[in-house]
């Protein structure tokens, strides 16, 4: 459900620090998207397919214009939603599910996986 799998997202804010689970600093957060819909259980949830895709946010609707993830990957981070985390100049930007977040303090955000289990496209 994705009301559960996203519960932390509403406290991301860009710009907060991102930490593993052993604590090791990831990066800090460069966007925060908190899903395109929520369903209850048992209700049929609406595809991604079917949404208005002009009424997402524009950084958003970009990933719906790339290749660079693949259709299944596209639809859970547009589902459950996600952080785009900035892990510095020469590395590859990574993106963490929703259902990745821990916790959130106010001294950055936890994820429950390792920094090698976040995506990096």
């Amino acid at each position: 459900m994705a009301a559960v799998e996203n519960r932390f997202l509403q406290y991301v804010q860009e710009g907060m620090k991102v930490y593993d689970r052993q604590g090791s600093k990831v990066g800090k957060v460069i966007q925060v998207y908190s899903g395109a819909y929520e369903y209850l259980p048992g209700e049929k949830a609406v595809a991604l397919m079917d949404l208005d895709k002009e009424l997402l946010p524009d950084a958003v609707r970009g990933l719906f214009s790339s290749d660079r993830f693949p259709a299944e990957v596209r639809e859970r981070l547009l589902q459950i939603g996600f952080i785009k985390i900035d892990t510095g100049l020469f590395a590859s930007d990574r993106y963490a599910l929703g259902d990745q977040v821990d916790m959130v303090h106010d001294d950055g955000v936890y994820l429950r996986v390792d920094k090698d289990e976040t995506l990096k496209f």
